[in-house]
Formats: C-alpha cells, structure tokens, sequence
C-alpha cells in the first residue's frame, strides 16, 4: 500500500513537469506561428499609426462635446443668477415701496 501511494505522488511529480514543459514548448511554437503569420513589420507600424490617429481623433472629439456641455451648463448658471438676482431685487423694491406707502 505504501510503495502504491509512493508511485503515484512520483507519477504526478513527473506528470507535472512534463506539463510544464508541453506548455513550454506550445508557447515557442505559438510565437513562431504568429511571428511567421504577421510577415512585414512595416504593416504592423502602419496599423499602429492608423490605429493611434483614429484614437485621438475620438478623444478630440470627446474633449470638443465636454467643452461644449460646460459652456451650456455655464450659460444656464448665468442666466440662472441674473434671473435669481433680477427677481431679488424686483421683491427688495416693492418691499421698499410698501415700506415708504406705510410710513407716508
């Protein structure tokens, strides 16, 4: 019973780095096939660049419909508080027309 349990710890020691050595050797290879498959790497500069000029012509883009949301919500604030101040003053001076009508 003893030597059974002793050859299957060994068996899944050996089984594990032959794992590790099958997973090895499938990486190189997969590298290989897709360094083979790429070809020129002039095409993958280019595809790079074209990627990075769309990017940043997305990011303008962003950066262009915030700026425009933040003058909106500026523009509405203002008109806001001229409103708010406008209405303040309007009640302040019929306060102040009640206040000379009581005391005349």
């Amino acid at each position: 019973k003893i030597q059974l349990l002793y050859l299957s710890w060994k068996m899944q020691i050996s089984l594990t780095a032959v794992k590790c050595s099958v997973i090895q050797i499938q990486r190189v290879f997969r590298g290989y096939v897709v360094r083979r498959l790429q070809g020129d790497p002039q095409k993958n500069i280019n595809a790079v660049k074209i990627q990075s000029v769309l990017r940043s012509r997305h990011v303008r883009k962003q950066i262009s419909k915030a700026s425009s949301h933040a003058v909106i919500i500026q523009r509405c604030y203002r008109q806001f508080n001229v409103i708010h101040c406008t209405s303040t003053l309007n009640d302040y001076s019929s306060y102040v027309s009640r206040l000379d009508w009581l005391y005349d």
